[in-house]
């Protein structure tokens, strides 16, 4: 929210896909396990923990983005 701290980091994974992992203070129908949604041509993976919320995200395939999500959020 804009009310809260926030913080995007850009990352490149090990196959070279550009990412970009978002992490805030939000309400989301997401709970620890990712869910997709696609927007503007990018996959977007997003989960809950705790009061965070993240969404990974970029040009990914939805098998590949909720596998990445899956590696994250599992610490």
């Amino acid at each position: 929210t804009s009310d809260s701290p926030a913080v995007a980091v850009s990352l490149v994974t090990d196959r070279g896909e550009q990412l970009s992992l978002f992490a805030d203070h939000a309400e989301t129908p997401a709970e620890a396990k990712p869910l997709l949604a696609r927007r503007e041509g990018d996959m977007i993976a997003y989960w809950e923990e705790g009061e965070a919320a993240f969404a990974l995200t970029g040009p990914l395939e939805a098998q590949r983005a909720l596998a990445l999500a899956g590696q994250l959020a599992s610490g």
